[in-house]
């Protein structure tokens, strides 16, 4: 409510109330199946198998293709996370990225959405690029795990709205 001659920090007209509505928007009818990996859209979510679907109603359910939000991210060169790894020693650089690997293949079977896009490697660097901001953290922190005492850490975010994160970790000499 508003009252007059009071003042706001912001104009309450122009930010709506958040409600349920807003927050959990409904899901796309029937079942989306993305062209390109085969992953599922049903009942606001993506899956990997249709073992999720109820058989008798799947005779009923309307099928369409369409592009997954991991694919479409990939499609158009964007990622939510960015880790570095610089000063590898040569003996370990195949040891990490087989680590970054592992840590990819995990996430993307807990959630279909989370994927280790590309892995490039350098001389004495590494650098692996990620659909999900939350695994690019979970990499560099299976690498603090194994590597101990040997290598600096450092997580900085992007400013709202972005969702990107960038983690540099640096092996001490």
């Amino acid at each position: 409510m508003i009252q007059k001659g009071k003042k706001y920090q912001y104009n309450p007209k122009v930010f709506k109330k958040r409600d349920e509505e807003r927050e959990f928007p409904k899901g796309a009818k029937g079942i989306l199946v993305c062209k390109i990996c085969g992953a599922l859209y049903h009942k606001k979510s993506w899956n990997r198998s249709i073992s999720i679907i109820n058989k008798n109603d799947l005779d009923k359910i309307l099928v369409r293709s369409t592009i997954c939000p991991a694919c479409a991210m990939i499609k158009n060169k964007e990622f939510e996370g960015e880790l570095i790894i610089s000063n590898i020693p040569k003996e370990h650089s195949n040891k990490i990225a087989k680590i970054i690997e592992d840590v990819g293949t995990k996430g993307r079977q807990r959630d279909i959405q989370h994927r280790l896009i590309a892995i490039y490697k350098n001389k004495n660097s590494l650098r692996a690029i990620t659909t999900e901001n939350q695994l690019t953290v979970e990499m560099a922190r299976k690498i603090k795990d194994v590597f101990k005492n040997k290598i600096n850490e450092k997580i900085s975010y992007s400013p709202n709205p972005s969702d990107v994160v960038y983690v540099r970790v640096e092996f001490k000499n």
